[in-house]
């Protein structure tokens, strides 16, 4: 009996998924209709208390990738903010999308909202997105590529 036969399908899924993501960050291969990624980042506390945020970092992006940057609070007068905007380098790699800034709504949800902002990589190189909540500021750096070249 071979290595191979003992260990559990389970296993070989998550080893063959866990490849598949280490090669890169493109959309499935053979997929139809698929035009490119969405880079989420994952959550961070916020620097209000029960707030998140996209955690602020460094991240990698390619040319026509849609940007997603969250905020999310709970519905309490102290947590609600009064002002959001954004800031961008006016290096041209990321530009806002025509998405702009949006107020996720699910239903089954109550007491929480969070806001979604959305960006473009437009062209190859890099790019600092600030995020501004209440005066706070949270930066992202993205450093767009050109995967045709």
């Amino acid at each position: 009996m071979t290595y191979c036969t003992k260990v559990p399908l389970f296993a070989w899924i998550v080893c063959l998924l866990a490849i598949d993501l280490a090669a890169g960050e493109d959309a499935p291969q053979g997929v139809a209709g698929v035009k490119g990624a969405v880079i989420r980042p994952g959550k961070d506390k916020a620097q209000l208390e029960g707030c998140h945020v996209s955690k602020p970092g460094d991240y990698e992006a390619a040319i026509g990738d849609l940007i997603e940057l969250e905020y999310s609070y709970p519905v309490v007068p102290a947590a609600i903010p009064k002002k959001v905007d954004y800031k961008v380098t006016l290096i041209g790699a990321v530009a806002p999308s025509p998405l702009g800034v949006r107020k996720v709504l699910t239903p089954q949800l109550l007491g929480a909202h969070t806001l979604v902002f959305f960006f473009e990589a437009k062209k190859a190189g890099e790019d600092t997105v600030t995020l501004e909540i209440d005066g706070k500021g949270y930066p992202y750096k993205f450093k767009v590529i050109d995967k045709g070249k």
